[in-house]
């Protein structure tokens, strides 16, 4: 199960920010546009490619991103495991770095990172033919505490570590080589990860709503789905391009407005 999460620049969170995760039932709160819908988004950036095919965009000017989160009870062999996004961008689509990965105990009793690269041929589309896979790096507590006790104890780092934690990404990120077009022991940790998560997006795809189970959820079909996305916005098509008799553009956008901020509206009669 998924235990806690820790993450920097997406969207609408700039600054650090963690989160922990109890057995059983979890409810995340929120007014609209906050960032709930984010939080599962970087989850999802965190598993594989056939589980989420495209990039979450950045916040603000800085360019180092990075999302790490940690399972429990994942198999018989694996009780503890790590995954997580790094992505620099660069001044083009195709210069911004972008990496998954994956840290877990061995048989051996050492902690092994292991990560596959990205390029991005179209604005936020990673392409599996681009992929470049890297060698195991070892993750030790003098290299990389706050990874390492984050992995082994499950000790979340606070907002002060936060450059830590980005220091230490980069430095593991730095010694990956990244010369394997093969099928690497990332994907198969992926995998795994994948087999354990399903989730639902309402309004969010082609349909009602969005699977990670979908075989649509595949880059090769970005822009497909997106033609299919407008076409079926019915409702919208007919109120924005035909026009409604008594439609008026001005109160929906003021009622809906109200509707989505309660705490400035005490009278929404």
């Amino acid at each position: 199960m998924l235990h806690s999460m820790i993450f920097k620049n997406f969207v609408h969170y700039h600054e650090y920010q963690s989160l922990e995760f109890n057995t059983g039932f979890n409810l995340i709160i929120g007014s609209n546009s906050s960032g709930k819908s984010v939080i599962f988004e970087i989850i999802r950036r965190c598993l594989s490619t056939k589980k989420s095919a495209t990039i979450t965009s950045t916040y603000g000017e800085s360019k180092v991103s990075f999302a790490v989160c940690r399972y429990i009870n994942v198999s018989a062999e694996y009780n503890t495991m790590l995954s997580g996004i790094y992505k620099q961008v660069g001044d083009s689509p195709k210069q911004t770095t972008y990496v998954k990965f994956v840290i877990f105990q061995s048989s051996e009793k050492q902690y092994i990172c292991c990560a596959n690269k990205f390029a991005c041929k179209e604005m936020n589309i990673l392409s599996e033919d681009t992929m470049m896979s890297s060698e195991n790096v070892y993750v030790t507590e003098e290299k990389t505490p706050k990874i390492y006790n984050f992995l082994k104890d499950g000790i979340v780092p606070i907002e002060k570590d936060a450059d830590a934690v980005e220091r230490e990404i980069i430095v593991l990120y730095k010694e990956c080589d990244f010369k394997s077009k093969k099928e690497s022991e990332c994907q198969c940790k992926l995998a795994m990860l994948d087999d354990r998560y399903v989730a639902t997006f309402p309004m969010r795809s082609i349909g009602p709503s969005q699977w990670t189970e979908s075989d649509r959820v595949d880059a090769r079909l970005h822009r497909e789905n997106e033609i299919i996305t407008n076409e079926r916005a019915e409702i919208i098509h007919f109120l924005f391009e035909k026009g409604m008799k008594g439609f008026d553009k001005h109160v929906f956008e003021e009622t809906l407005w109200k509707l989505t901020h309660p705490k400035k509206n005490t009278n929404l009669a």
